[in-house]
């Protein structure tokens, strides 16, 4: 009897079943995401060296066993300030992402619900800022109300809150004539409960893969306005602006770029390879 336990196959844990249900490039993704999320999460804390320490006689070192990336003019580990600079951007990518969909959903929800007037006069508002390309009305916010962190997100926000507002308007009027929608009008609800506990769950989905499609465009708009000095600030490390500081290196040493270029690229990667997952 012990034998025959011993023996009986064992079943299969229900350990991730929905990780198991992806594809092989979106297992991979993932797994390389968390990866890249953990090394910035845990990476600063760990090194040996200081992300900010000057040390002019390791400048421009190449990669070394000391050294896995090399360091940079001042003699600072590169690997060190990629990690630490990935900090900065997740964080700040997290706060425009969530500004933008939590604004462009209540845009959209409004017009959607409301149609008419009010439909009307905001989707021309976000016509208009659709109209204009995205990084100059970053730069038309950043030269308004000047540099800083918190302009850099609103900066962001206002960029990506149009193309929320639409998507999220197409989802909310493809739920607001259903049967449990017209019921909910029926019982005379108040609008605010119909739109926010009949129709927005209803437009999750959408609204999901909208989320990580801007999680993408944010990363990549965050690089480019650090490129160009305008993200943020030194001596703060920054994959944009570590980039912007190697453009005068770039036959001399390489290796300054190579590690935040490949973050960005490895980042934007996954997240797209995922979201192309979730809309197939």
């Amino acid at each position: 009897m012990v034998a025959e336990t011993l023996r009986k196959p064992r079943l299969p844990l229900p350990v991730f079943p929905a990780f198991r249900r992806l594809s092989p490039a979106a297992q991979i993704a993932l797994g390389l995401l968390l990866v890249l999320v953990a090394m910035i999460a845990i990476g600063p804390s760990v090194s040996p060296y200081d992300a900010f320490n000057i040390a002019p006689a390791e400048a421009l070192k190449g990669p070394s066993v000391a050294h896995w990336l090399g360091t940079d003019l001042f003699g600072r580990d590169i690997l060190t300030r990629v990690l630490t600079g990935g900090r900065t951007t997740l964080t700040l990518t997290a706060i425009c992402t969530l500004s933008a969909m939590t604004l462009g959903t209540l845009i959209g929800l409004v017009c959607g619900y409301c149609g008419g007037t009010v439909d009307l006069v905001l989707m021309r508002v976000m016509d208009v800022l659709l109209a204009l390309p995205s990084l100059l009305i970053a730069l038309l916010v950043l030269a308004v109300f000047g540099s800083g962190l918190d302009v850099l997100v609103l900066a962001i926000t206002v960029m990506f809150v149009p193309p929320v507002s639409r998507v999220a308007r197409t989802a909310a009027m493809q739920v607001a004539h259903l049967p449990f929608v017209d019921a909910a009008r029926l019982r005379n609800e108040r609008a605010l409960g119909i739109m926010f506990y009949e129709m927005l769950p209803n437009m999750m989905p959408v609204l999901g893969v909208e989320a990580g499609i801007r999680v993408s465009y944010t990363l990549l708009n965050l690089a480019a306005l650090g490129f160009l000095g305008l993200g943020v600030q030194p001596p703060t490390p920054d994959w944009g602006l570590m980039i912007s500081e190697a453009n005068g290196f770039l036959t001399t040493a390489p290796w300054l770029a190579i590690g935040p270029t490949a973050a960005i690229v490895l980042l934007v990667l996954c997240v797209n390879i995922l979201i192309d997952e979730l809309t197939t």
